[in-house]
């Protein structure tokens, strides 16, 4: 497509058109229920989108203030979850290691093959 641009590139990403709505509905006032039961489809899922973008960057902010006030705190978390999905890990392979252990036992007993070596 030389020379043609797409609706999406032409005016912007569907991102930049989702923040530009939010400041829209942000500057305006709030929806009354029968301006939400009556909306249509797109209106429905701008809405839909700018409240889980709210949710999220709220989130967002209050994680970011929690490690910017107790640094020290975030780090020891940190430290706490690596170490215990790291024993995790190492329980798993040494249960693993276990189970083929017996396994090659079990066909040692029944073959009655010692030495696999040879």
């Amino acid at each position: 497509m030389v020379g043609k641009t797409s609706r999406r590139n032409a005016k912007g990403s569907v991102c930049c058109w989702l923040l530009g709505r939010m400041r829209q509905l942000d500057s305006t006032k709030k929806m009354t229920k029968e301006e939400i039961k009556n909306a249509t489809t797109k209106e429905a899922l701008t809405i839909g989108l700018l409240c889980h973008w709210v949710v999220a960057r709220n989130t967002w902010r209050v994680i970011d203030k929690f490690a910017h006030r107790f640094p020290w705190i975030c780090i020891g978390v940190t430290i706490a979850t690596s170490l215990l999905v790291s024993l995790v890990c190492v329980a798993n392979a040494k249960a693993e290691c276990d189970k083929l252990n017996i396994e090659i036992l079990n066909i040692q007993e029944k073959t009655g093959i010692t030495n696999f070596n040879k």
